[in-house]
């Protein structure tokens, strides 16, 4: 199939699950390849993502860098967009100016080098504020590598809230601009698309006439799912079918389902009868969407965690609990463990101490923006670092417009 000409074309490295790619391709631009080596989020990427024949989703290191792998795909050599997120983690674990020993930092180098083979118009850079605070040697580096290769650049720091994403996120942006093209003093970052960063809750808050309003709440993102399924081992788990290639492993092929209520509150080990079709004969019938599994939890574990307090910021950053009329803090790997939930016991209130837990797969998407159709494959410390090394797909959309309007289309 050739490529619609029509759109601005985009390449992906570090593409991760699929989240920037996806709001790319939610405001026009034509993604024609990705580059990712963790076999889950390729997975996930397939599927959500790149299920067509003139796309390429590659297993490829781009710290080995080979331009003719792209090149040859119809439509990428006049190259509109090169987006790269590289991981994260070699600048934010680590303080000062010496990055800890760690191989991670030479993916984020080897983007200018991709940027200087294919020469795209524009090209993006996502990390962490860690990178230019904490480690300012590297990100001159990389806007030095930029310049050479023939680019205006600039760093801009955007936090997702601002951009109707229900979470607090401030994430770096390094932004090339090809020399050839507007340089960067006519460039501004997108317009933020909320009024008062201090606003908590939107219960009496109206648009004013730009259209703009405060942030997105915990609640608003998450109050309409239903209560998550109990812990269960995948075989027994009605949603998430075992891949017969690993039995630790789900596939996101098996999406969200029609659940006879009694069916899921019931004994896990002992689940319901299949509900099939539309109706049922007693009980409620109830979409439950996928990854959204319950973490087993024991019950005095449950009674301590119920005294921390709504909106608890953490320390250890793995005691942070959301506030439910608040911007959820940013989402982490944290090595499989998400914050708490604002439901439950907590000081002040009097909610059921079983309520008391963490959040599932799916409500740290709902807070990254993923639609609810998006299901994550692999175990389940896979799919919370799939979601969690996200740029939430709605900031992408607001970036991907912007670059457009400014840059691509003037």
């Amino acid at each position: 199939m050739a490529a619609q000409r029509d759109f601005p074309t985009a390449i992906d490295l570090c593409s991760g699950c699929g989240a920037a790619s996806f709001g790319l391709q939610c405001v026009g631009y034509n993604v024609r390849a990705a580059f990712e080596i963790d076999p889950a989020a390729r997975y996930t990427y397939q599927v959500h993502v790149g299920d067509h024949d003139d796309m390429a989703v590659y297993n490829h290191d781009i710290t080995d860098v080979r331009p003719e792998m792209v090149t040859q795909i119809d439509g990428a050599e006049d190259l509109d967009l090169l987006f790269a997120g590289p991981p994260c983690q070699p600048f934010s674990d680590c303080q000062g100016e010496t990055l800890e020993t760690d191989d991670r930092m030479f993916v984020a180098f080897a983007v200018p080098k991709w940027v200087d083979a294919l020469q795209p118009k524009a090209a993006v850079i996502e990390n962490v504020g860690g990178l230019k605070r904490n480690h300012p040697r590297a990100h001159q580096k990389l806007l030095d590598d930029l310049e050479d290769a023939g680019y205006y650049v600039q760093t801009i720091e955007l936090n997702a809230a601002d951009y109707r994403v229900p979470q607090k996120r401030s994430r770096v942006f390094i932004i090339g601009i090809r020399d050839d093209l507007s340089p960067p003093d006519t460039w501004k970052p997108p317009a933020v698309r909320t009024e008062d960063p201090d606003q908590l809750s939107l219960d009496s808050f109206f648009a004013n006439e730009t259209g703009l309003r405060g942030y997105r709440t915990a609640s608003e993102a998450l109050d309409d799912l239903p209560r998550p399924l109990p812990a269960q081992k995948p075989k027994n788990d009605p949603v998430h079918r075992v891949s017969p290639y690993d039995t630790n492993r789900v596939t996101p092929h098996s999406c969200g389902t029609w659940l006879n209520e009694d069916q899921y509150h019931g004994d896990p080990d002992e689940p319901g009868p299949e509900f099939q079709g539309g109706s049922v004969l007693d009980g409620k019938a109830i979409l439950m969407p996928p990854n959204h599994v319950e973490v087993a939890h024991a019950d005095d574990y449950r009674e301590k965690k119920s005294e921390l307090p709504l909106g608890f910021p953490g320390q250890p950053t793995t005691d942070r609990r959301l506030h439910p009329d608040r911007a959820a803090p940013t989402m982490t790997v944290s090595s499989g463990t998400p914050p708490f939930h604002y439901v439950g016991k907590a000081p002040g209130n009097n909610e059921p101490v079983e309520l008391v837990r963490r959040l599932t797969v799916r409500e740290v998407a709902r807070l990254q923006t993923f639609e609810d159709h998006w299901c994550f494959a692999g175990t389940k410390e896979e799919q919370f670092r799939q979601v969690g090394n996200a740029v939430p797909p709605l900031l992408a959309e607001h970036l991907g417009h912007h670059l457009r309007e400014q840059v691509l289309e003037k």
